[in-house]
């Protein structure tokens, strides 16, 4: 009885200094505006199922958020991410976050190692390969073709 008194205990102390180093992510994330939430499980049952049942439910998802305003948090276990259906806000994003998730290794398994999944290293590379794209280089290789 002691042991689990103890267990029980040493429980509560974890918690209250997880929530303590992460009370600037929960003073942000109560500004933020969510929909399709439940109280302990946050948006997790949302990702309940097989591949065609999660996507439906991430369609089902995003038209929520698109009919309150077209941004949102979402609470999968312990993580947080905005979400937003806004072009411009996504441009800005895309443009200044280089640096991928935890989340995409479960992506990584699924989609290999291209562009999209791939860490912020390869875009340098990319970015040095890039000018033997352009149009009048290659026009000028196929023209010798």
């Amino acid at each position: 009885m002691l042991v689990l008194l103890l267990v029980f205990v040493c429980a509560i102390l974890y918690y209250l200094r997880f929530r303590k180093m992460r009370k600037a992510l929960y003073d942000i994330s109560n500004i933020l505006p969510t929909v399709g939430d439940l109280p302990v499980l946050g948006h997790t049952h949302w990702f309940i199922g097989g591949p065609e049942k999660i996507l439906s439910n991430l369609k089902q998802l995003a038209n929520l958020i698109e009919s309150s305003g077209g941004t949102s948090k979402i609470w999968i276990g312990p993580s947080l991410y905005y979400v937003t259906l806004n072009p411009e806000d996504v441009q800005k994003i895309l443009e200044n976050c280089l640096d991928k998730d935890s989340s995409y290794k479960f992506l990584r398994s699924w989609l290999g190692n291209g562009l999209f999944v791939a860490p912020a290293v390869w875009w340098s590379l990319t970015l040095s390969v890039k000018p033997a794209f352009y149009f009048e280089i290659r026009e000028n290789v196929c023209v010798m073709f």
